[in-house]
């Protein structure tokens, strides 16, 4: 490799850490805002709320996957980039968005009849001014991304879903609003949302369909055409809970559902983000990227597994603190959603080197495969319970991620073996937190300690648990093949420390002797 190929691969590497420090900051406040919105909500609406503008918007996500075309993500991806370019993606986005919303606003009663309830096309009409306006910052939001420029990005989501979720949302459920206050706090986020990213990275608003020079439109469509098979991957469950159970346990079946998706969805979509643009940079060097694959493979399962396997261990104390008692069906389905998470985070990984390397169709087919299968999984489940629909879940989730780790594995000259032995780490310590925290809440409920204060207590003690856990068994933990990179990352503490650490996690790296003959 050249010195100027070493340079750039340096570079990129270390502005790319950087968009993952800001993208990560944002990702801890959202998480925060999040959960804290959706408690607030959940306690004051109840199940009915929650379960109508959840179907309206299983279609609002479908429509906001077609109307920006994969535009943003091929603003990314393209290796030049002319003003026109531009100009005819923001042309493409405003008029798929409109025509969209035109179709949403026609068939809205037939949604409504699909899930056999009338308030969900009033709901699902309101929603599409938040397609709208999600598609006026597609653009802004694609450059932002092509850049690196996280720390607008996060800016725009932070405060956004703040003014719209905690300000405008938990003020009208407070005024008695009702469902209402969940849309009109969806259509504010996106506003806001779209204002700050247009202010961050402005760009021509004149229309235009004469094509540039970049090839945004074949990408853009592949892109698209996976983010469906994803789409009816992550929302089948929900039309057809919907369905078969009505929208009361709906309702409860989407409060389990994003407890969950909510912090795993904003960990990996920080990290998507980020890796797309690295690894469509660094197609070329295999080596690099395949590192970093095994690396955050190994990281993810490491987190994902001992909060998610904890936090189905504290599935009846979770609920009954966080919503209350009308929440209560929310308890069985919580255990299986929160077992899956992992897989989703794992999979993940590996979406972002699919489309970074131009292999979109690889995604394409195993999603369409996987939903498929979901279709026939959850309509045989449907005959016995909610339960049993959202265990077919997490099989299929299993099916998927073992299946996108095989396929990136391979694209990278890696033993699938290998890839899929990183989340071995991950799952030795997720069981051992899940079960010693399920034996503390299990002391705590025979002590008669409240719901609320019971959970405190555990979430404290996970959070001592966890890195403890990790810190002791990191010499059985690490995989061989990470430790260069542990190696690295040790270089950068004081001597002592590092020689310290050295010696407890990689006693047989170079690191051990040089950091004690520098803590001398």
């Amino acid at each position: 490799m050249t010195p100027d190929r070493k340079y750039e691969r340096g570079s990129l590497v270390r502005r790319s850490l950087r968009a993952l420090q800001w993208s990560y900051l944002g990702v801890g406040a959202r998480v925060v805002l999040q959960l804290t919105a959706q408690i607030a909500l959940a306690r004051l609406l109840g199940p009915t709320a929650f379960g109508e503008v959840a179907a309206a918007m299983a279609f609002v996500l479908v429509a906001g996957i077609v109307v920006e075309l994969g535009q943003g993500v091929a603003l990314v991806q393209a290796p030049k980039l002319e003003p026109a370019d531009i100009k005819v993606a923001f042309t493409r986005v405003v008029l798929a968005a409109l025509g969209a919303a035109a179709i949403i606003v026609i068939s809205a009663d037939l949604v409504a009849a699909l899930f056999d309830d009338e308030q969900v096309a009033p709901v699902l009409r309101w929603m599409t001014l938040a397609l709208v306006f999600q598609a006026l910052g597609a653009i802004s939001l694609g450059l932002l991304r092509r850049n690196l420029d996280f720390k607008s990005v996060q800016i725009a989501q932070v405060t956004s879903y703040f003014v719209g979720f905690v300000v405008v949302g938990v003020s009208c459920a407070w005024l008695g609003a009702g469902e209402w206050s969940l849309v009109a706090a969806w259509v504010t986020q996106t506003l806001v949302a779209s204002a700050i990213q247009y202010a961050r990275a402005p760009h021509p608003l004149g229309l235009t369909l004469r094509p540039g020079q970049a090839p945004l439109m074949g990408f853009g469509l592949r892109t698209v055409v996976a983010s469906m098979a994803n789409w009816s991957i992550e929302n089948l469950d929900t039309v057809m809970v919907g369905r078969a159970f009505g929208t009361t346990t709906l309702g409860a079946y989407s409060i389990a559902y994003n407890l969950v998706r909510t912090p795993v969805n904003h960990m990996v979509f920080a990290l998507q983000q980020v890796l797309q643009p690295f690894t469509a940079r660094a197609r070329d060097d295999r080596e690099t990227v395949g590192k970093a694959y095994l690396t955050l493979l190994w990281v993810v399962s490491l987190i994902a597994m001992p909060t998610f396997f904890g936090l189905a261990a504290l599935a009846p104390t979770a609920v009954e603190a966080l919503y209350g008692p009308a929440w209560i069906a929310a308890i069985p389905v919580l255990v299986p959603l929160a077992a899956a998470m992992p897989l989703q985070a794992i999979q993940a990984v590996g979406g972002p080197v699919l489309w970074g390397t131009g292999r979109v169709g690889r995604e394409i087919m195993v999603s369409f495969s996987v939903a498929a299968l979901l279709v026939a999984v959850l309509a045989l489940a449907a005959h016995y319970s909610v339960v049993a629909m959202a265990w077919g879940v997490w099989l299929v989730y299993l099916i998927r991620s073992v299946w996108i780790t095989a396929i990136v594995s391979r694209l990278l000259g890696l033993p699938v073996a290998l890839s899929l032995s990183m989340a071995r780490g991950g799952a030795l310590v997720g069981v051992l937190t899940a079960a010693l925290l399920f034996g503390a809440d299990q002391g705590f409920t025979a002590l008669g300690i409240a719901p609320l204060a019971r959970l405190a207590l555990v979430i404290a003690l996970g959070a001592v648990l966890l890195p403890t856990l990790a810190f002791l068994l990191m010499r059985a933990i690490l995989p061989a093949e990470l430790r260069d990179v542990v190696t690295q990352l040790l270089e950068r503490l004081p001597p002592r420390l590092r020689g310290w650490l050295g010696r407890c996690w990689v006693p047989d790296a170079d690191i051990g002797d040089c950091a004690l003959r520098g803590g001398k």
